[in-house]
């Protein structure tokens, strides 16, 4: 015989070793480098973080800037509620030919002035007629109207839309003598509400509000920007800065950054790097105005700076202390992992007595202890399970099935079937096929399983036994579903059913019916087999149920062996299939009895 080569086994190395080489292999040495190309992979989250942090910042000016704007709205509308008390409504005040032009201008410039005090920031507020005329007021009685300038910008700005609103960006109050105040105009065309039809045709003339582009810096200084960031506020549509925090934000280099237009933003917000900085912008909704942030790139690459020298120097205290805790851990760890891996090696040779002792209060311990537990467990479910259990149901089943082996019963009985024929016996014949049929069942074929026609036939066998007893007075009925008849369970699972409802039911009343039914639902093959015998009382039927759960020790007759029947016929569905087949019982005295066989839907595999 030739000897083969055995294949060499790899030498044993200790899980501390390899723990100890990974540990310097793949965290001391590359730690440096894995740290730093982390950091410059994760440069975009930083960045994103701080466009988030812009995107908050330009929506809460832009808010404020919103509200700010609404407010004013408010206050222009104040012309249509104000009423003088001799005069009437203000509509009323710009078409009376019966006031002087000096009485309408106080009157006029009383109105005015209610606006002008309703909000700090507000510096003028004049109103210009259908005639050009023009109505001011403002905070510095002294200031003196450039008429000239003045009518200039009302024939600039005058709108021809009915009931218009528009917003004219940051311009200097130069219509106002020596004035070159900044201030920002939200004016309305102010309609005379005389009747319907005026009020959406005739103009009595448009109001302006002279709003002091300090309040943007009031806003702005609300939202704490960082060293070196800057906030302008623009207008996109007319291409004009309107604010910058600084002053230092010229226009031209500001469109040019961003360019011509803003329909690459999203929903209202826009991010752009350009000229070594980002810009983060949040438009005022109601407005064409765009709050924009922007963001010098110096200020995150300080910020990459210091979280790297911050992160090197943790990291490398945090190695010395990790090889601190791992020479600690190994040798904590190690006697209690040598003693699980000599038991694993008994308890794997056979031996499952072996038990290990770990007295620690860590994973070790919990391990230690469900070792043990295993091997204890495991003996007594090789005992209890792949012994005791499998010999049990084997002996049950065997018991049932050889309970008459002999052959020569079936050969005897079949003479004596032969005799009464010659004699023309033919009940004593008809009973001893019926009879010989039944035996064949039982002996000629030592199957556990059967399929339900077969079992369906044997019943009916021994059905005319049953039929020539009592003369035909007990009738069976069958209605078994076609695809049931190949279904397969336990050999004489129906026949002691059958016969509990013949002897016990109907057999007191001398005549009756059995009824049998098959059916698949719900993947489970249900046979049901009902009586209309006498049926028994609630004590009774409890008893019985309370034998086939096991709550109640079954009865045994006076030989000492145990009743075949429903109890018979209960275990070996359980010990075949499992605790969730198996019979029911129901019944009512004096209508009857029914028994509900559940069982697996179970075939032939060449069906």
């Amino acid at each position: 015989m030739k000897k083969g080569r055995e294949k060499t086994k790899s030498r044993y190395v200790s899980i501390f070793t390899k723990s100890a080489a990974a540990f310097l292999g793949l965290v001391v040495f590359p730690f440096m480098l894995i740290s730093s190309f982390m950091f410059q992979n994760n440069i975009h989250a930083v960045s994103e973080a701080a466009v988030n942090n812009g995107y908050h910042i330009t929506k809460g000016i832009s808010d404020d800037i919103e509200w700010l704007l609404g407010e004013i709205g408010e206050y222009s509308k104040y012309l249509y509620e104000y009423e003088s008390d001799d005069y009437g409504y203000f509509y009323e005040i710009m078409t009376e030919g019966s006031i002087s032009d000096i009485l309408r201008e106080n009157l006029v410039e009383d109105a005015l002035k209610k606006i002008l005090y309703r909000n700090e920031q507000i510096c003028h507020v004049y109103f210009v007629d259908e005639n050009k005329r023009v109505y001011s007021t403002t905070r510095a009685p002294e200031k003196i109207v450039n008429q000239k300038r003045m009518d200039e910008w009302a024939e600039k700005h005058v709108t021809c839309e009915k009931s218009g609103v528009f917003l004219i960006p940051s311009h200097p109050s130069d219509y106002y003598l020596k004035s070159d105040q900044e201030v920002f105009t939200y004016a309305r065309n102010m309609m005379d509400t005389r009747t319907i039809y005026s009020a959406r045709n005739k103009i009595l003339g448009t109001l302006y509000i002279d709003v002091s582009i300090e309040c943007f810096r009031d806003i702005i200084g609300e939202s704490g920007l960082a060293p070196g960031e800057r906030i302008a506020v623009a207008d996109w549509k007319g291409k004009e800065l309107i604010f910058a925090s600084d002053g230092q934000i010229k226009e031209g280099s500001l469109f040019s950054s961003l360019g011509q237009d803003l329909s690459w933003q999203n929903e209202g917000q826009f991010y752009r790097e350009a000229r070594q900085m980002y810009y983060i912008g949040c438009q005022v909704e109601g407005a064409d105005w765009t709050v924009i942030e922007l963001l010098p790139r110096s200020n995150l690459e300080k910020t990459y700076s210091s979280i790297i020298r911050t992160t090197l120097f943790l990291g490398m205290l945090s190695i010395i202390l990790l090889t601190v805790l791992y020479r600690f851990y190994a040798r904590t760890t190690g006697k209690p992992i040598r003693l699980l891996k000599e038991a694993m090696d008994q308890i794997k040779a056979g031996n499952l007595d072996t038990r290990v002792a770990i007295d620690t209060n860590d994973e070790l311990g919990v391990l230690g202890d469900g070792l043990n537990n295993m091997t204890q467990q495991l003996q007594k479910h090789i005992e209890k399970v792949y012994v005791s259990e499998i010999r049990q149901k084997e002996a049950q089943i065997s018991a049932l099935l050889t309970q008459i082996q002999p052959h020569y019963l079936y050969n005897t009985l079949d003479s004596i079937r032969m005799s009464a024929i010659t004699h023309d016996d033919s009940d004593t014949a008809l009973m001893l096929e019926s009879l010989s049929a039944q035996m064949r069942y039982l002996i000629s074929d030592t199957r556990s399983l059967v399929t339900l026609k077969e079992e369906l036939d044997s019943i009916q066998d021994y059905f005319t036994l049953i039929q020539l007893r009592y003369e035909n007075g007990i009738q069976l009925e069958i209605n078994a579903q076609d695809n049931t008849l190949r279904c397969r369970i336990p050999r004489l699972t129906l026949q002691p059913i059958v016969e509990n409802s013949v002897k016990y039911g109907v057999s007191p009343k001398g005549e009756g019916t059995i009824a049998l039914f098959t059916e698949i639902r719900q993947d489970l093959l249900e046979i049901t087999v009902i009586d209309d015998g006498i049926g028994m009382n609630e004590e009774t039927l409890a008893h019985i149920n309370g034998m086939l759960r096991g709550d109640i020790v079954r009865e045994k007759q006076k030989s000492g062996k145990v009743s075949i029947g429903l109890n018979n016929v209960e275990e070996r569905i359980r010990l075949q299939f499992g605790e969730d087949y198996g019979l029911t019982l129901s019944s009512t005295p004096g209508l009857g009895t029914l028994v509900k066989c559940t069982l697996p839907v179970f075939q032939r595999e060449e069906d």
